[in-house]
């Protein structure tokens, strides 16, 4: 029986992407799915279980707003309790689904190669960067270098990261502390503090640039500029270099956010330029001071 692939999907206040999102995950060959709702509504509660018709489903209702990285500790908690160790969980949101119907089981089907080749895997995925340790920095991969089996420090949750339950039950579960933002990297890189490796699948991710129009050398995608966005990723990047490196670098971040990042929206005259600056050193300050967890209140549809 070939190794299962358990879906876990978090969502809030978006009940029409949901629905969307379980009609294509019904089949891309799941042998579970666990819906996270971090804001239950009977409109979302029906498009889970319209999924439960064609996939195992269990929806679960979480009773305050988790963010991301809560929904997913709650998710893979509850996968963890009856999965095997050769299984895989897939990391999803309810934006949409960045692969074809065929490439979670692709994904799979290279994982379990890799195993077997006598990897110590911790994940794979679809599409992933390097990361920098001495300024913070995630790198993309060129096109060129997308081919077979590509080793990588980190695969974004929206890249199809698939996490293997064996390294999973060793590492833990996503930390619901970081509640949004960068909690897929933290947990790449806790996973490679303990040994684990990380790989992407060539083939998979060009499939992915062609349909996205991603090929070639592309610019920076700008995210949403509000500031409760900004907060977190402030607050988390600075937390991830204060746990996987050195002092220097996270210092270095730091001021690269208070300052650097500030002068050019100044420069540039940014609308909501002092707003987010505002979220910038709020992020900054918090980030030393250790304060976690849901601290500013993100908008409908922030998973």
């Amino acid at each position: 029986m070939p190794a299962r692939i358990h879906g876990i999907l978090v969502t809030y206040h978006r009940p029409d992407a949901l629905a969307a999102m379980v009609e294509q995950l019904a089949e891309i060959g799941l042998a579970t799915l666990t819906v996270v709702d971090n804001g239950p509504s009977p409109e979302s509660k029906e498009a889970a279980h319209k999924a439960a018709a064609r996939v195992p489903t269990t929806y679960i209702e979480m009773s305050e707003n988790t963010g991301p990285a809560g929904g997913y500790e709650r998710g893979m908690g509850s996968v963890l309790e009856t999965a095997d160790a050769e299984d895989w969980m897939l990391v999803l949101d309810d934006d949409r689904l960045t692969g074809s119907t065929e490439t979670a089981v692709a994904l799979r089907d290279f994982a379990v190669r890799l195993v077997e080749g006598g990897e110590r895997l911790g994940a794979v995925g679809q599409m992933g960067s390097r990361f920098d340790p001495r300024l913070g920095r995630l790198h993309r991969l060129p096109d060129e270098e997308l081919v077979g089996a590509v080793k990588v420090d980190y695969v974004a949750g929206g890249q199809m990261l698939m996490i293997r339950v064996a390294a999973a039950r060793e590492v833990g579960v996503f930390d619901a502390d970081l509640f949004f933002a960068f909690d897929d990297l933290d947990y790449c890189l806790r996973l490679a503090r303990a040994g684990y490796s990380i790989y992407v699948h060539g083939s998979s991710g060009i499939e992915a640039r062609e349909r996205f129009g991603r090929l070639g050398t592309v610019g920076r995608v700008e995210r949403r500029g509000s500031p409760w966005r900004r907060y977190y990723s402030v607050r988390n990047h600075i937390l991830i270099m204060r746990r996987y490196t050195t002092w220097p670098s996270a210092v270095f971040v730091t001021l690269a956010h208070l300052f650097g990042r500030p002068v050019r929206e100044l420069t540039r005259r940014q609308p909501g330029r002092l707003a987010l600056i505002s979220a910038s050193t709020r992020g900054c300050v918090d980030a030393w001071r250790g304060r976690l967890g849901r601290t500013m209140e993100p908008g409908p549809g922030a998973n």
